[in-house]
């Protein structure tokens, strides 16, 4: 059903259907095998390359050969496009590949939309559009499927919006809107800033608990063992173990750990038959540590809690630790964490950039400083909790400013493009 626009629209602006301005709406590639083994050639752009607020993301940049690129039908970047997350998680992030864009030849894979304009229409300002309120929420009604679903390139039918006729008011109306988004963004760097203050106080909360180099003298009654004397590396399900196979079962990806925090901050449920094969099987209590980068140097890691029945499945990328009766989970847990222990595993990767991991080796023979008496190591943990907790308490308080500049931003998009259907 066609839209109106929710107030009068001024003198020279019309309503129109995304779909009617885009020339192209497509896909990309990749070779058969993946990117993994690919060290250079050109960047091949996927989900993980865009970020929130219309950025991009290219700390961990995969490649294409020449050969593959030159021989690609449809996906390959230009200046002026916009690029739109197509399924999984993220499905709805979208960029705009602006003059500054880094990379002179680069192309997308199989997970994101190109979307190219027509020329009448400015495709910065459609990129807006698309990240507004009403964009969104037009993506939500076209995503079909369960966990890994997304959408197809008839979203674009879904969305209608406002925008002026001519070319150079569509300009006036983008640079009020980048000023405005720009103040904003200067609130959201300004709590960036408080966040990494306080990650940096959590780091060195830690750093006092755990200050000991691998062979320092330790205090009366510690000892170093390795991780694989305190806890079950990597530990399979028991022989024979098996659910029904349409039992709801937790489920772990990446993405649900928050690494600030250092907690399982959304698990998912998904039925057994789904994730019994290809997954990492963990139990309640165990400790999720990421051996991937760039998961592992974020602190991506966790204790495996609140999982249905007492077990779940997660993603191939962590490393399972279960501790054994001599400590507590939680030693094990916050030992982990430290910057000291993450510096080493990163200095033991193995693979190819961009696929790099920590070693199962590196991790069972790592050494831990354990207090000998269970009751020492609750007590310092105990201490160790409130302090945490206090830095907790002021990350909150960060986070609501970053999600109300979130907000601030949907009002500016909202008041520009917004609309609703006639009754």
């Amino acid at each position: 059903m066609k839209k109106e626009a929710r107030k009068k629209l001024p003198a020279g602006w019309e309503v129109v259907n995304l779909s009617k301005c885009t020339d192209v709406i497509e896909s990309g590639s990749r070779p058969k095998g993946g990117v993994k083994n690919i060290d250079s050639g050109i960047p091949s752009l996927g989900a993980e390359h865009i970020g929130l607020f219309g950025t991009f993301n290219f700390s961990d940049v995969r490649f294409i050969s020449k050969d593959f690129y030159s021989d690609m039908k449809r996906g390959k970047i230009r200046i002026g496009d916009i690029l739109l997350v197509k399924d999984g998680a993220t499905t709805g992030r979208v960029a705009f590949v602006n003059n500054d864009f880094p990379f002179k030849k680069a192309a997308i894979n199989e997970h994101v939309f190109l979307i190219r304009l027509k020329d009448e229409f400015n495709g910065k300002l459609i990129s807006y559009v698309i990240n507004s309120p009403l964009g969104q929420k037009s993506i939500e009604k076209s995503f079909h499927g369960a966990a890994q679903g997304g959408i197809t390139q008839t979203f674009a039918d879904e969305i209608y919006f406002s925008i002026p006729q001519k070319y150079n008011e569509q300009i006036s109306v983008l640079k009020e809107i980048e000023f405005r988004i720009n103040e904003i963004e200067k609130m959201r760097q300004a709590a960036l800033n408080q966040k990494e203050a306080i990650s940096a106080m959590q780091s060195a909360i830690l750093r006092e608990t755990f200050p000991y180099k691998e062979g320092d003298k330790l205090p009366q009654g510690w000892r170093w063992e390795k991780l694989s004397e305190t806890c079950f590396i990597n530990p399979r399900a028991e022989k024979g173990f098996s659910r029904g196979s349409d039992e709801l079962t937790s489920f772990v990806p990446m993405e649900a750990i928050d690494e600030t925090r250092g907690k399982i901050a959304k698990a998912i449920t998904r039925k057994y038959s789904e994730i019994s094969r290809g997954y990492t099987f963990f139990m309640e209590g165990d400790i999720l540590f990421a051996k991937i980068t760039p998961c592992m140097q974020n602190g991506k890691s966790a204790i495996a809690e609140n999982l249905i029945d007492g077990v779940g499945f997660g993603s191939t990328e962590f490393h399972v630790l279960r501790p054994k009766e001599k400590v507590i989970k939680e030693w094990i847990y916050y030992f982990v964490r430290t910057q000291k222990f993450r510096k080493r595993a990163e200095n033991r990767f193995k693979g190819s950039a961009g696929q790099q991991r920590v070693p199962s080796d590196f991790m069972e023979d790592s050494l831990v400083p354990l207090p000998s008496d269970i009751g020492e190591q609750k007590e310092i943990v105990k201490k160790l909790k409130q302090r945490i907790n206090e830095v907790e308490k002021m990350s909150d308080a960060v986070n609501k400013k970053l999600e109300a500049t979130g907000l601030l931003q949907g009002a500016v998009l909202r008041e520009v493009f917004d609309f609703e259907e006639k009754n």
